[in-house]
């Protein structure tokens, strides 16, 4: 019996369960992914439509709905080909050509958003909002005159269509007409003060013409309005920079980034969070916004460059030596990927790699690296002079197991100082090093004369100064000094 009881309770779960598949059909899916849509959440309405889709795939309202949020998402290509699924199964026709016009413009096939759009005006010939469309299409095409007469033919369809009045805002702007620009402008904003992209357009504009403040108001009211849109935020964070109100600039382009950005305005965005980090010295927000740049276009040597400078920044400033080296380490493949990708630069990179190794503490290596310098380019006098400091660090690191080793390093590092200031007579410090190293081995009267250079040269400089104290040290004690004086 107690078996029996079980088959039937299994077969009522089955039955229960079944009919809980079962009842999420395409249209639920569809609705839910709507749902999804307006709140935002893209990715939940994409598997939804996408899941809608898989059920039924000739379900037109599905492709279209799903081509809507691709386009959203910046995924341009994606977007035009489910828009083309649902044309080709018949949903709204005209509907589905004006977001398949949209999603051509947006991405830069001009031709094929023109096509679609007479397309449309075949069935609707009054149809302002296609008239302004094609002004879009013909003011990127530089075609101004079929602009502005594709403008003005929506606004004698309809006087008080705001988009028309912004589309010539921008045809204005694009022929460099400001005033008149703003004026259209303001006109679409007080028929429809909720129309976010004029504040975009307008706050770009002001932008281009240095009036940061207006700039900012009217994008901060854009992204009010568009609080999801990753490209506001960061236009907002250029206008905030350009008003030196860093730390406006740097929230807005972490929002910025915070929105999951996508297309092509992902570089853009990137690489300004990773200078801004880099001036604020937020040397990991940099080092992570550099890495994603490189994700996106890995060929800039110039980039990887940046990426090595704030990775050494990184690794002079943290204390927790592990994490200083994991920095450097980074830095010199950084460096390294550079000087692979753009061959010209190889001297510069080097040495840059050199000052990294002696960052590390590693003055062995910063040694050979310099050498490869010399040998590149043999009067390059700070090669000379930086690996005469790795030479001296070598020798103060031997000093106390091996002095004769030492000694022999304390030399070369007085033979290198020698050989740059030959090159570069008028390095300064380098003088006062040279005086240091010679005072230090016992020869006082060149250590003397190495200061007394610095006197000549430069007899007001803050160098010449401690120059002068050195030489009056020197004459005071008489002996070498007991430890390294530099």
């Amino acid at each position: 019996m107690l078996k029996k009881e079980w088959i039937v309770f299994l077969v009522f779960w089955c039955f229960l369960t079944v009919s809980s598949v079962q009842a999420a059909t395409p249209e639920d899916l569809v609705r839910e992914g709507m749902a999804a849509e307006a709140s935002g959440d893209y990715q939940m309405a994409i598997d939804f439509f996408k899941e809608a889709i898989s059920l039924k795939p000739k379900y037109g309202e599905a492709h279209y709905r799903l081509g809507e949020v691709y386009a959203q998402s910046g995924m341009t290509q994606e977007a035009i080909s489910e828009l083309k699924e649902a044309l080709r199964f018949k949903y709204e026709p005209l509907q589905v050509r004006l977001a398949l016009g949209l999603a051509y413009y947006k991405g830069g096939m001009f031709e094929e958003a023109e096509r679609e759009y007479n397309e449309i005006l075949k069935q609707t010939p009054n149809n302002p909002l296609i008239y302004y469309s094609l002004g879009d299409v013909y003011l990127q095409k530089g075609a101004y005159d079929q602009a502005t007469n594709a403008y003005r033919q929506a606004l004698q369809l309809d006087p008080n269509f705001a988009k028309a009045h912004k589309g010539l805002g921008n045809l204005f702007h694009r022929q460099r007409m400001f005033n008149e620009a703003i004026s259209e402008f303001k006109q679409a904003i007080e028929l429809e003060p909720n129309l976010a992209d004029t504040y975009s357009d307008l706050g770009s504009l002001y932008f281009e013409m240095g009036r940061y403040p207006e700039s900012v108001a009217s994008l901060e009211r854009y992204v009010e309005l568009r609080p999801k849109d990753a490209v506001g935020h960061f236009i907002l964070a250029k206008a905030y920079d350009a008003q030196k109100e860093t730390q406006k600039a740097l929230t807005a382009i972490r929002k910025s980034v915070e929105l999951n950005i996508r297309g092509g305005e992902a570089y853009g965005i990137y690489y300004f969070y990773a200078k801004l980090a880099t001036d604020l010295k937020l040397c990991d927000e940099a080092m992570t916004a550099y890495e994603r740049v490189l994700e996106i276009d890995p060929s800039d040597p110039n980039i990887w460059e940046k990426l090595g400078k704030v990775c050494t920044e990184k690794g002079i400033s943290v204390t927790d030596t592990a994490k200083a080296h994991q920095a450097c380490r980074k830095a010199v493949e950084a460096y390294c990927k550079a000087m692979e990708i753009d061959t010209t630069r190889t001297r510069d990179l080097l040495f840059k790699i050199s000052l990294v190794y002696y960052t590390m503490g590693n003055y062995e290596k910063s040694i050979e690296t310099f050498t490869k310098v010399i040998e590149i380019n043999p009067s390059a006098a700070g090669a000379y002079i930086n690996r005469a400091l790795a030479y001296s660090a070598r020798g103060t690191e031997l000093s106390k197991s091996n002095k004769n080793t030492a000694d022999e390093y304390y030399y070369k590092a007085i033979a290198d100082f020698e050989k740059g200031l030959k090159i570069k007579p008028d390095y300064l410090q380098a003088w006062n090093w040279l005086g240091d190293h010679y005072d230090f081995m016992g020869t006082t009267e060149k250590a003397i004369k190495a200061y007394k250079e610095v006197i000549n040269r430069a007899p007001e400089s803050k160098e010449a100064q401690e120059a002068t104290k050195k030489i009056q040290d020197i004459r005071k004690r008489k002996t070498k000094p007991p430890t390294p004086v530099w």
